[in-house]
């Protein structure tokens, strides 16, 4: 049964789009720490002896990586962003100790599932990308203020198994497939622990 306004049962209207009922809404700032990398130049990378831990920057190829070093900044479960350049908004989960360049916005969560919080602003970043100048920016304060939807704890963690899986699927494909791969996926996949595929196609309806 669909309740007034259009809204099925079971889910509310919010800034993000419509979303389950149990779902909250919070700025990333509420939930995380956000802060950035450091410069690392390629000559610092060449001259280590010991390159055991890698340094991530701005580029997408090959995860990020663009090299190692045998020290590191970061330690544990992150997720990290490219704020300037063509790849700006493009999002990535991290794992270990590793070091990013200043090019890369780093997100470190407090309760929240890291994975999930990854698979959902590779959804939602391209909208808040700065291409008004010639280089394309996402910068830390609007990356603050961007709203997330968070489902309980238990639902991210499967979401996020369901999301990490599509990705893989879709990065084997070309680019006429992969949309419409999308649009399948959320339409089969209606079950209770993946209804977060319902966000963009909503939050698309909601801006034309």
């Amino acid at each position: 049964m669909v309740r007034e306004e259009g809204v099925p049962r079971g889910y509310k209207k919010t800034e993000v789009g419509v979303i389950p009922e149990e779902w909250e809404v919070k700025r990333l700032g509420e939930i995380a720490s956000i802060g950035r990398g450091r410069v690392i130049s390629h000559r610092e990378i060449n001259s280590t002896i010991n390159q055991t831990y890698p340094v991530y920057s701005s580029q997408t190829t090959n995860d990020g990586l663009m090299g190692f070093i045998d020290t590191y900044d970061f330690e544990g479960e992150y997720v990290t962003w490219t704020t300037d350049g063509v790849n700006a908004g493009r999002v990535f989960y991290r794992n270990g100790k590793f070091n990013c360049t200043n090019v890369c916005g780093t997100i470190r969560l407090g309760k929240d599932d890291h994975r999930f919080i990854a698979a959902i602003l590779n959804r939602l970043t391209p909208g808040f990308v700065s291409k008004n100048l010639a280089n394309p920016k996402l910068m830390n304060n609007v990356m603050k203020n961007m709203q997330i939807p968070l489902p309980p704890l238990p639902e991210q963690k499967a979401i996020a198994e369901v999301l990490s899986d599509v990705d893989k699927l879709i990065a084997s494909m070309d680019a006429a497939n992969r949309q419409k791969t999308v649009a399948e996926v959320c339409r089969v996949v209606g079950s209770r622990e993946v209804r977060g595929c319902r966000l963009q196609e909503d939050r698309g309806r909601s801006d034309t």
